[in-house]
């Protein structure tokens, strides 16, 4: 498993506005996304992030050789930021059923 952290600053008053697209965005994701969540940082507010697990660093790189990261990193322009994308490989887990 693979996982990606969008990261960027948002004014409060695009808060709700980064919400509902983000929402829109979840309906045409890649295959490839096995779960994607939307952060918001309590100590600083204006810091959101959408942490994503890929299948894969291959189905990965594959989404961005196709185009299909480049919507959340529009997202985050589109809210007046700058994003950074951080890479992990997931190296142990945990998952309660």
């Amino acid at each position: 498993m693979y996982a990606t952290i969008l990261r960027g600053q948002v004014s409060r008053e695009n808060w709700g506005r980064l919400q509902t697209e983000y929402e829109k965005l979840l309906l045409s994701k890649p295959e490839e996304v096995l779960e994607t969540f939307l952060l918001q940082s309590e100590d600083q507010p204006n810091l959101w992030q959408i942490v994503t697990l890929w299948r894969s660093e291959k189905a990965f790189r594959k989404a961005v050789e196709e185009k299909k990261t480049e919507a959340c990193e529009a997202l985050f322009c589109d809210m007046g930021s700058v994003p950074e994308r951080l890479h992990f490989h997931v190296r142990r887990g945990f998952e309660r059923i």
